[in-house]
Parts: C-alpha cells; sequence; structure tokens
C-alpha cells in the first residue's frame, strides 16, 4: 500500500503543476516561468547533496553526455508544457501525459530491442487513438484559422513534452548507479533551467521581467515552485531509484483526473463529455498494456 500511496501523492501534485501552473502562465511567459523554477531548485538540490554526503559528490566524465541529454530533456519536458498550457486547457494537457508509459514501451522496442507482442500494439494504438477525439473536438470548435493553429500547436508541444519527460526518466535510472537523486535532479533542472532562461531572453519580453501582475501571481509560481519542483520531483527521482520506469508511469492516470477535478471546482473550467471518453479509452488501454507487462513479469 505504500507505494500506491507514494505514487498517488506524487501525480496529485503534479496535477497541480498543470492546473495552477495554467493560471501563473496568464501573467508569465513559458520559459521565464520554467528558467525561474528550476535555476533555484537545481541550486537547492546540489547544495542538499554537497552536504548530504561530500564524499560521494563526485563527477565522472564518462556521464557527463547523459547529464548533458537529461538537461536537456528536463528543459524541454517543463517549457514545452508550459508553451503547451498557454493554448490547451489544463485537464487536456495532463490527459496527453498519460501517453507516457505508451511512448516508454514504444522506445524500449525501438532502442533496447525489448518485446513487442500483438496485444500492446492494439493497447499502444487505442491509447493514441484514444486522445485525437479530444484533440479534433478541440480544434473544431475553434473559431478561427490562428486559434485553430495555437491549439494545434500546444497539443503537438505537450506530446513532445511528454516524450521528453519518459526520455528524461531513461537517463535518470542510468544515472541513478553512480549519483544519488539529488545530485542527479540538481544538476538537471540547473542547467535545464540555464536553457530556459536563455530563450527567455532571447523571445522574450523584459520589462523589467516576463511577468505582468506580480504581486498576483507569485504565490501561485511560488506554490507550484515548492509542490512541484521540491517535493514531487525529488519523489519521483526515488520511485525510479527502486521500481521499475514502467510501473511509476503506469500510475500517470491519477494527473488527468485530479488535475480535471482542480480545474472545475478551482476555476469552473468545463469538462465535457469527450474528455471523459478519452479517458475511458485510455484506462481500458492501461488495462491491456498492464496486463501484458504483467505476464512479461515487467510489473510485480
Amino acid at each position: 500500500m505504500k507505494i500506491v500511496f507514494d505514487l498517488i501523492i506524487m501525480y496529485v501534485i503534479m496535477a497541480g503543476a498543470y492546473t495552477f501552473g495554467k493560471q501563473a502562465l496568464v501573467y508569465s511567459d513559458p520559459f521565464f516561468f520554467t528558467a525561474v523554477r528550476y535555476i533555484p531548485s537545481g541550486i537547492i538540490f546540489i547544495t542538499g547533496a554537497y552536504f548530504l554526503n561530500k564524499k560521494e559528490f563526485v563527477f565522472k566524465p564518462k556521464t557527463m553526455s547523459l547529464f548533458i541529454g537529461m538537461s536537456f530533456f528536463y528543459f524541454l519536458m517543463d517549457a514545452l508544457r508550459c508553451v503547451s498550457l498557454k493554448h490547451i486547457p489544463s485537464s487536456h494537457a495532463a490527459l496527453m501525459s498519460v501517453l507516457s508509459p505508451f511512448i516508454a514501451a514504444l522506445i524500449a522496442f525501438c532502442f533496447f530491442k525489448e518485446k513487442f507482442p500483438l496485444k500492446k500494439c492494439f493497447a499502444l494504438v487505442l491509447g493514441f487513438f484514444g486522445v485525437l477525439p479530444l484533440i479534433i473536438e478541440s480544434i473544431s470548435n475553434s473559431t478561427d484559422g490562428f486559434s485553430c493553429y495555437n491549439l494545434l500547436s500546444g497539443y503537438v508541444t505537450m506530446f513532445m513534452s511528454t516524450v521528453s519527460a519518459v526520455l528524461v526518466a531513461f537517463l535518470y535510472k542510468r544515472l541513478l548507479a553512480s549519483y544519488s537523486v539529488y545530485f542527479i535532479l540538481g544538476i538537471g533542472v540547473f542547467f535545464g533551467g540555464l536553457m530556459s532562461l536563455a530563450i527567455s531572453l532571447l523571445i522574450e519580453t523584459w520589462n523589467p521581467v516576463p511577468i505582468e501582475n506580480i504581486a498576483l501571481i507569485a504565490p501561485t509560481i511560488l506554490f507550484v515552485f515548492i509542490t512541484h519542483n521540491l517535493i514531487a520531483q525529488p519523489l519521483y527521482g526515488y520511485l525510479l531509484k527502486k521500481y521499475p520506469v514502467t510501473l511509476v508511469t503506469f500510475s500517470t492516470l491519477i494527473t488527468p483526473v485530479t488535475s480535471a477535478a482542480l480545474s472545475y471546482f478551482i476555476y469552473g473550467q468545463v469538462i465535457g463529455c469527450t474528455f471523459f471518453f478519452s479517458l475511458i479509452t485510455l484506462m481500458v488501454a492501461f488495462f491491456l498494456f498492464y496486463h501484458e507487462e504483467k505476464k512479461e513479469g515487467l510489473i510485480h
């Protein structure tokens, strides 16, 4: 039960990053929003890693490529999610994040030569097609070509964010053999934050910073920073350290359900029937996929 409780806590907090993050992004530009959370949290984690275990605070040059890749995908994961949330509902973005187990399995099949039986293929196709009605309905309801383009780009960037999150998980898992959770996380988010800051300086308007009404939105940014960056991200690392990537990603269905509930009760966002259809379709795909993973001994 402890495993389930840990996963529930983590994904409930992750849901808050979608719901409250979208509200923060009404007044903040996306790349700056990533940088302003990632850079200080990276410094906190690196400092913590140093004082918790000074003897193991040693960088190994052979892992540099892994850290570069993880920092880059950390940047893409959060920054692209923020770009997406500027255009699509938070519940839709959270639902698309549920595709992560299927993407993880597809990457494992393509690059690590893992088996991919027919039932898994069917679950994969069902999972991807499950979110299509949501996207089609949202775009078809757009009033003009510009809003249609914004919505489509929002869904595409959210998909890219989800792929980046899966790649972070694979790289994270490899680095856990040599480093602590806090050291890996600190390096990844700090340099990911610097990448986002560089993009922000290039394309976002600084006057003096890319935030409107700082006094109003600062508490929301601080809330997301504490819950998502300082609590959920280290918890995710510890879960990855103990369990397979597929097992950790299988609880992602908690995120869209929680995000939809928060959006409805706090901000009055309408949750349509298509959202629930997509959610149920993904649940069926999850069940088929989970059954096959368990049969193969990948989940215990």
